[in-house]
């Protein structure tokens, strides 16, 4: 009894060790080391891992790409890991591809991962020498029904004859055939002008599917969802016509920045959601002492949501206060007046806690050959600077 429950747990080991990678599964097949690269005709050319430039549609600047031989045809394949899969279900099987017209490219499906067996099994995409369909960055979108449950594997054969051109794919994905709609667009969050405490929310509403196909007929949004700075409940849920939505005190916004996210709900089926920064919101409220504004390395936001820049009625200067980048030197604010100046830079407002002398320090530098003349005033707001 002992020598057989050892046996039986040996083979339980091995059918776990066997089994397959669960769906849904992802991969841009570059530098994925469960694929196999075979190449049947000794020393031809053979799929290689290329970093491309191109905008691919899939989260990555590597690909598999067969270039040309200039000596023999192609018969070069790529293969997937074994991917376990459910007998009578349906599978979407995705691949991001961009093949020239001159190509010879399949897609084949098996319970093995051998070439002679893959070619004897489901082919998925057959793309012949001649067809312009795909000679651009494009998602190949196939659905299948496995006959029966267990490891099923996925060969992209390159067939091509001799000195043709090249085939690139990525973003190899097989997921279950699951309706999903598409994601909001063109979403943005705009904080009001006038720093009150609002946020205008807009976006498009989708009119395609997960896979960028068109909504069918008797498809309708159920809801729009708004979410703020990543949490999981929606601050807003609105009628599925709605494109925008203002975020206020009332709803729980407060100062600062913030991030927004938007989904909406298709007959049921719940969106990816969107996301998108939102900048400063609410009135600047005044820094404590000591103040330092670091400006070497402020950002141009920081600056332009801090500090005010303004001509007094004097002012005939075609410059002004503004602020400039320098990996060199460290950030820096520059004015160069071309022409009479009577302009302002004036900091964001500072809280003193108690009545006494506060020492300012500033490191500045002018222009000896064009002498100025500057002068540093304190006041209460930004309109009566110089009264101080």
């Amino acid at each position: 009894m002992k020598k057989i429950t050892i046996i039986m747990a040996c083979m339980a080991l091995a059918q776990t060790m066997q089994a397959g990678v669960p769906v849904p599964y992802s991969t841009p097949i570059a530098d994925d080391s469960a694929w196999k690269i075979i190449n049947v005709v000794e020393g031809s050319n053979a799929w290689e891992v290329k970093t491309t430039s191109d905008e691919t549609g899939y989260d990555t600047d590597k690909v598999m790409k067969y270039n040309w031989d200039t000596r023999h045809a192609a018969d070069d394949w790529l293969i997937s890991p074994a991917v376990s899969l459910e007998g009578g279900k349906e599978y979407k099987v995705k691949i991001r591809c961009n093949i020239h017209k001159q190509e010879i490219v399949k897609i084949f499906m098996a319970i093995h991962d051998t070439p002679d067996v893959l070619k004897a099994g489901k082919i998925l995409f057959d793309k012949a020498e001649g067809d312009t369909d795909y000679d651009k960055w494009n998602t190949q979108i196939f659905i299948v029904t496995p006959e029966e449950s267990g490891d099923w594997y996925f060969g992209i054969w390159e067939g091509s004859d001799i000195n043709k051109y090249s085939s690139q794919v990525t973003g190899f994905e097989v997921l279950e055939n699951v309706f999903a709609p598409g994601k909001v667009t063109g979403l943005t969050a705009v904080p009001d002008a006038g720093k009150a405490m609002e946020v205008f929310v807009s976006w498009m509403l989708p009119a395609v599917d997960s896979d960028g196909q068109p909504l069918s007929e008797g498809y309708s949004i159920d809801n729009v969802y708004v979410y703020r700075d990543g949490n999981e409940e929606p601050v807003a849920t609105l009628d599925g016509t709605a494109t925008s939505w203002t975020d206020t005190e009332s709803t729980g916004l407060t100062g600062g920045y913030h991030s927004y996210e938007v989904a909406v709900k298709v007959n049921g089926a719940m969106s990816v959601k969107e996301q998108t920064q939102c900048g400063f919101v609410g009135p600047i409220a005044a820094a404590p002492l000591p103040w330092d504004p670091d400006i070497k390395t402020m950002s141009k936001e920081d600056f332009d949501l801090f500090f005010t820049t303004g001509k007094a009625a004097g002012s005939e200067a075609t410059g002004k206060w503004e602020f400039k980048e320098s990996s060199w030197s460290g950030n820096n604010i520059q004015f160069y007046p071309k022409g009479k100046a009577d302009d302002w830079l004036i900091t964001p407002p500072l809280k003193s806690d108690k009545a006494g002398i506060y020492r300012f320090r500033i490191n500045a530098k002018g222009n000896d050959s064009n002498p100025t003349q500057t002068e540093i005033h304190i006041g209460t707001d930004t309109d009566n600077a110089s009264s101080g």
